[in-house]
C-alpha cells in the first residue's frame, strides 16, 4: 500500500438534524424588583345597605333641669249633686252609705239603690274553677258587690288583707274559663255580712231618671 495523502478540503454543511428532547426545568430565578405603582383605578359602584345595628345601650340620666314657671290659675271647682226628674235634691253623689257603713249606689235610670260592683268573677287557684274560691282585683273595704250567678249582697271586711296569688281560672258568665296569671286576692268565703242586708230605699220617693246637676 502507498503512503496516505493529503487531507482533502472541507465539504460543504449538511442539512440541520432533528430537534432533541426537551430538557428538564431549571431552578427558579430570583425575585425581581417590585415595580412602580400603577395609576388608581375609578371608582367602584355604591353597594347595597348594610342591616341596622343593634341598639346601643341606654346613655346616663342627665341632669336635673330647672323648675319651670307657674302655670296660670285652674278653673274653680264645681260641686256635682244628684237630682230627679222634677229637680228635687237627692245626694250628693252615686254612691253613699247606709246605716251599717255599706257603700251602695245609685241606679240613675231607675232611681233604686244597687250594689256598686255587680256580677262580679271568682277566681281560682286551680285551673278548673274547683277549690277555694277568691276576690281578684281591687275592692275597697265595705263596698257591695253580688258575683256573677250569685245574687247574695257582700262585701270586704274591713280588716281583710289581699295576698298575691297565681289565678288559673274563674267563673263568669255562667261557665268556668282558663287562665294564667299573678294578682292580689282575697277568699270570697269571708265576704258575706253575718247578717243579710237589704238594699236602702231612701230613694224610693224621689222620680227616675237621675241627673246631676253642678254648684
Amino acid at each position: 500500500m502507498g503512503p496516505q495523502g493529503p487531507v482533502g478540503s472541507t465539504g460543504p454543511t449538511g442539512p440541520q438534524g432533528p430537534a432533541g428532547a426537551t430538557g428538564s426545568i431549571g431552578p427558579q430565578g430570583p425575585v425581581g424588583a417590585t415595580g412602580a405603582q400603577g395609576l388608581t383605578g375609578p371608582q367602584g359602584v355604591t353597594g347595597p345597605t348594610g342591616p341596622q345595628g343593634l341598639t346601643g345601650a341606654m346613655g346616663p340620666t342627665g341632669p336635673k333641669g330647672e323648675t319651670g314657671a307657674s302655670g296660670p290659675p285652674g278653673p274653680a271647682t264645681r260641686t256635682m249633686r244628684v237630682h230627679d226628674a222634677t229637680g228635687r235634691f237627692v245626694s250628693n253623689d252615686t254612691l253613699f252609705a247606709d246605716a251599717q257603713g255599706l257603700v251602695w249606689s245609685v241606679d240613675i235610670e231607675t232611681g233604686r239603690s244597687k250594689p256598686v260592683f255587680q256580677d262580679v268573677s271568682s277566681y281560682f287557684e286551680t285551673s278548673d274553677c274547683t277549690g277555694e274560691a277568691f276576690l281578684g282585683g281591687t275592692f275597697p273595704p265595705r263596698y257591695v258587690f253580688t258575683l256573677a250567678g250569685d245574687p247574695t249582697f257582700r262585701r270586704r271586711p274591713d280588716t281583710q288583707m289581699r295576698a298575691l296569688r297565681q289565678f288559673k281560672s274563674f267563673f263568669s258568665e255562667g261557665r268556668c274559663r282558663t287562665t294564667q296569671f299573678e294578682s292580689h286576692g282575697l277568699p270570697l268565703s269571708n265576704t258575706v255580712p253575718d247578717s243579710p242586708v237589704s238594699p236602702p230605699t231612701h230613694t224610693d220617693g224621689f222620680t227616675p231618671p237621675f241627673h246631676y246637676e253642678f254648684d
